[in-house]
């Protein structure tokens, strides 16, 4: 089963990401970005290709600030990838599909360690 990206606000930033049971990607965009516009659709089929591995978001950087500046995000497009409500992996800047995709298999490569040995964290 595919699922497409969805959106995460503040409110359900903790259920969603941080208390997730599964390797979780946020990308952090904004309209005016042309990248970001870019990298939604390709965002998008990479998220078809690996729902069933991990949970795939998007976060509009200027509606969820508080967001973005907890974690640092500086630029759009970036994606972090969470593991038990700790960010892994991030990518700063547009990948085509092929690229990301290769990044995202690699952090799902990484991640059984991270999964079977972690403790989920609060997130406050």
């Amino acid at each position: 089963m595919s699922e497409p990206p969805r959106d995460v606000t503040t409110e359900g930033w903790q259920s969603a990401v941080l208390k997730s049971s599964r390797l979780v990607a946020v990308a952090f965009w904004h309209e005016q970005c042309a990248w970001s516009k870019r990298l939604d659709s390709d965002f998008a089929a990479v998220a078809a290709e690996r729902s069933s591995k991990m949970a795939f978001y998007k976060t509009h950087v200027f509606r969820e600030p508080e967001i973005a500046r907890r974690y640092g995000v500086m630029s759009t497009p970036t994606i972090k990838f969470f593991c038990a409500g700790r960010e892994i992996h991030e990518i700063v800047g547009y990948r085509a599909k092929a690229a990301l995709l290769k990044e995202v298999d690699a952090v799902l490569a990484n991640s059984d360690d991270c999964l079977r040995f972690s403790t989920p964290i609060d997130g406050t």
